[in-house]
């Protein structure tokens, strides 16, 4: 949990949950989640991406949104705050726009 808090997280949700330390944890953190100001754009994009992290095997996990510091991704087993991870994956080109 330390290393949430140092990686930038503002709260944390700790296994297993329960019905009144979720509700008491979210009431507390809306007004930072409402009030959050992004230092860049997030571009909501879903696409497959290949996740390489050390000595473990390669697994496919899917994008929730990209940026030009970072990336959201859903379905990352086994990935903890502050591992160096290798991504391989292709962008869905922009349609040009018609003149």
């Amino acid at each position: 949990m330390s290393s949430a808090f140092r990686a930038g997280a503002s709260f944390v949700l700790v296994k297993p949950l329960s019905p009144n330390v979720l509700m008491r944890t979210l009431r507390g953190s809306d007004p930072l989640m409402v009030s959050e100001r992004r230092r860049s754009f997030r571009c909501p994009v879903q696409i497959p991406v290949y996740v390489s992290s050390g000595s473990k095997p390669e697994f496919m996990a899917t994008t929730v949104n990209i940026s030009e510091v970072g990336i959201a991704l859903a379905n990352s087993p086994g990935l903890q705050v502050g591992d160096r991870v290798a991504l391989h994956l292709s962008l869905p080109r922009a349609h040009a726009a018609a003149k």
